[in-house]
């Protein structure tokens, strides 16, 4: 199979030869059509490669089947694809479409384990014997699609969403003092300094200061 693609790779001015003979072009077409499909076998190796080596550089992320004709039209380029298009008649260069000016089509199964690139090839039906594909499998748990970066951010925000700040546990004293979390009067933010006390001298028990000061004289003067 190496040896026919490079035969055909050779062979490419002929085509231009063989298009334009009428008298013979009958006779000669199924000629045509073995050197299109050599061409378009190497053509969809090199393009299942590169989405391979882009799903490994990504790490997991597959481009979807929506992507594929523009990520072919930019990473794809081939002298010998826009020779073959040129005397095959086509009247774009775009590399994204087969020598036949069929789009390449990207298949994904359902859970995103195997990847495969097709052609229609000469009759320009998909899904029956004439058909040219590569495919490769993806041998570690299956990868999700690859999302756009705003749809990351807002599942990344719908599963991890910021606490309200009344929902918030109030921290310790201890913890306050130790995050470094007092104002600059040396109130933590729920209002007790680093004894314990808010501002109007009560302590998180509902505690006057001077209750608990005479609390401790008395307890004191009985030991």
């Amino acid at each position: 199979m190496k040896k026919l693609i490079l035969l055909s790779l050779k062979l490419l001015p002929l085509l231009t030869i063989i298009q334009g003979v009428s008298s013979g072009g009958a006779r000669l077409n199924p000629y045509v059509d073995t050197l299109k499909v050599a061409l378009t076998q190497y053509e969809i190796a090199q393009i299942i490669k590169l989405v391979f080596d882009d799903f490994e550089k990504t790490n997991g992320p597959v481009i979807t089947p929506a992507e594929f004709p523009g990520f072919v039209r930019d990473t794809y380029h081939s002298q010998y694809s826009v020779l073959a298009r040129e005397l095959s008649g086509l009247d774009s260069g775009d590399q994204s479409v087969d020598i036949w000016g069929r789009p390449f089509q990207l298949f994904l199964n359902a859970d995103v384990t195997v990847v495969k690139v097709s052609s229609s090839g000469p009759d320009r039906k998909m899904n029956n014997k004439d058909d040219v594909s590569a495919d490769f499998t993806i041998e570690r748990p299956a990868p999700m699609l690859r999302k756009t970066l705003a749809q990351a951010e807002e599942e990344t925000d719908a599963e991890d969403p910021e606490p309200a700040p009344e929902d918030r546990e109030p921290a310790s004293v201890a913890a306050a003092e130790d995050a470094g979390e007092y104002d600059e009067e040396g109130y933590d933010r729920d209002g007790f300094n680093r004894d314990g006390y808010d501002r109007d001298g009560y302590d998180q028990s509902g505690m006057h200061r001077s209750e608990k000061e005479v609390h401790l004289s008395a307890s004191a003067e009985q030991e």
